[in-house]
This record gives structure tokens, sequence and C-alpha cells, in this order.
């Protein structure tokens, strides 16, 4: 399975009561795409990187993209907190590959064909074709990057990193993710009757729920500034030992870097949640910024961001051993201020609550703090 994609840890404390209303039955499940299962994600992981040129695009200066492909080593080596360090390599030479009629829509498969015969690309984890930039603006594609997910290969035009550094570039770190079985950070907008509201019952989801494919908070969404969920974490087998929980009631405490920082809770359909600390969003955003809901620019406001707990859905749940710590899911960021037209307010703050529509559990937030 293919993603395209499209770009746009202070210690914190949250208290809050998850409080269990009712039994809960088995969790929905999906078929796997692949069987790299997106391992391994931790220790030293080798990429290589590929200069990609075809007879009308010449490849790219080198020079263009050697910074953005640093940083990415980076980024990974600090949202795992140092359990992975990406070890980057060139291929010495440009690989010229036959012409297509759209770039944007390549037989990606057949590059990879192609590039496996000339190079060994066994010992990699990670294999990233730079390609090409097509000459003229209207040709450009809606995406910057896709990737096999899970899986090795992943294909980037990588601008240059040149850019404002409370925005880094984030293309080749986030078509990684998805190699190492992280899908999008979504968002999860419902109704009922005709009104916004936060979350809807399984019964009625399809039909008056709308999925978003990017939500903001992570690296993997449309966010701007280098963050990672602690549920991705969870994922890749990043957290560390008790920093999450399978709970159904009680009070906690969490933290944006532990010492415990996920909690999961399941209702009474089967469904999952994922409850975390988030610290609000970049404080160096200019005056407006485009909102994923609204599809528009909006004016920041002092409302717009805040500390919270963030509160996901996990779609498409699916659990088995071979996968970096043993399940995937597709997390959707549930809005709980949705009679607001920005998405990026939703973190629950002190003295607001969450109720499951099924009535299995309700979330409040007793107090947030943070440094």
């Amino acid at each position: 399975m293919k993603f395209g994609k499209r770009i746009a840890c202070l210690v914190a404390l949250c208290f809050f009561v998850a409080t269990s209303i009712g039994a809960a039955d088995a969790a929905q499940v999906v078929s796997a795409d692949s069987t790299d299962w997106g391992r391994p994600t931790t220790g030293v992981l080798r990429a290589l990187i590929v200069n990609i040129g075809t007879p009308s695009l010449p490849a790219r200066p080198r020079n263009e993209f050697t910074s953005s492909v640093a940083t990415a080593a980076q980024q990974i080596n600090q949202l795992s907190r140092g359990l992975t360090t990406v070890q980057t390599e060139y291929f010495a030479r440009d690989i010229l590959l036959n012409d297509v009629a759209n770039l944007c829509d390549a037989e990606f498969d057949s590059w990879q064909a192609a590039v496996s015969k000339q190079v060994d690309i066994s010992p990699y984890r990670f294999v990233t074709l730079i390609i090409p930039l097509p000459g003229d603006e209207e040709d450009q594609c809606e995406w910057d990057g896709i990737s096999d997910m899970p899986g090795k290969f992943s294909y980037d035009f990588s601008p240059p990193s040149d850019q404002d550094s409370n925005f880094p570039n984030m293309t080749v770190a986030h078509e990684w993710g998805h190699g190492m079985t992280l899908e999008h950070m979504s968002q999860i907008i419902c109704k009922k009757n005709g009104t916004a509201v936060s979350f809807v019952s399984r019964a009625e989801r399809d039909k008056s729920c709308e999925k978003i494919d990017y939500s903001t908070f992570s690296f993997m969404g449309s966010e701007s500034e280098l963050r990672i969920m602690a549920g991705e974490r969870s994922q890749l087998g990043w957290l560390r030992a008790g920093e999450e929980q399978e709970v159904t009631e009680g009070t906690f405490t969490l933290g944006a870097d532990g010492p415990l920082s996920l909690l999961w809770l399941k209702n009474s359909e089967g469904d999952r949640f994922q409850i975390e600390f988030v610290k609000a969003l970049n404080p160096n955003y200019p005056k407006q910024f485009f909102d994923i809901v609204s599809d528009d620019f909006v004016k920041v406001t002092n409302g717009w961001t805040n500390d919270g707990v963030i509160i996901k859905f996990m779609a498409d749940y699916e659990k088995d051993a071979s996968f970096p710590n043993g399940y995937i899911a597709h997390p959707y960021v549930i809005d709980t201020t949705p009679v607001t037209e920005i998405v990026t307010d939703s973190a629950l703050k002190a003295g607001k609550s969450f109720v499951d529509p099924t009535g299995t559990f309700q979330i409040d937030v007793l107090e947030v703090t943070g440094a």
C-alpha cells in the first residue's frame, strides 16, 4: 500500500480520572498489507539515498538535499529519544530511469525493480529515492513524498532545508515513519442530528463522521514542528518500560515524557482509544495558520492551542506479534471542542470532560500543569 503525503518535550503533568461504566468487547481487525511488518525500528538503521534522473528530467544537484537527509536522521534520533540511529549512505552515482508520462502517477514498483538491479538493497532498512523536480510549476505533484507502508522504499522531492528553523522540513522522516508502520495522524469530525459532536457510536459513525487524512500534533500529520505522540512511540516500540497502560478506571498522572505517557481504554463496542498529554502547539506560528477542518486560513487567537489531554480513536486495530510492538492501528484525534471551527484546540483543559457515546467510560481532566 502506498500513501501520499503533504507538508505542512518538555516534561509536564496532567491529572485526570477515567471512570469505567461498562464492559468491552473484542477490537476491530483488518488484514496486513505487507510481509515486511515494519521491522526493525530501533538500533542502527541504514538508509540508502539514491538520486534519480530521467532522460528529460536531470537528477537533482546533491547539495540540494543532503542537508534535509541529515536533518531527517537527526529527527528520528530525537523522536525515538535515542533508541534509533539512522545511518545515511549515498549511492555513488545518479541512476537514470525511464521517463514516465506523469511523474506524479509514476509506476514506482518498476522504479524499485530498476534500482534493485543496480544496487544491493538487502543491507538497508530504508531506500529513499530522490525524485527530479518537474520543470514547470503546473506539473508539480500534490505530494512531497510517497512510501510503502510498511516497507523499505520511499520517494521524495525533498525540498531544500534552508527554511525557518521553527518549521523544519520533515518529508524524509515522515516517509520513514510510514515505512516503520505509522499511518498519518488523522482527525475525525462527527455530527449527530446535524449538530457537530465530539464522537458517535459505531452504529452511526460511517454516515455521520468525516475522517480527515491529516491532523496536527505529529510529524506524521500536518504539523510543521518536530513532535511525536506517545501513541506513535508505542507502535514503534519507542516507549520505556511502564510508560503505557491499558486501564478501565482510576486516577492517573500523565507526562509528556513519562514516567507514564499513554493510556489505553476500550468501550463496549470494542473501539479502542488512546489518552495522552500534549503541550500546546508552536508559539512561533505566524498570525494565521491553515486549518484542516475549515480548509482555510484561520487567525491565531489566544485560545487556538493549549496544553491538555488528547483523546484518539484507534481505527483498524490489528494485533500481531510480527509488528514492532505487536500491533498496528490508525489514530484519529477526536475534536473535543466541536463548536469551534478549528482542531488545534482539541486538547482537553482542566475541568473538561469527554464521555464515550456508548456510556462505557468518562474522562475528567482534573489538573494541567507544565514548565
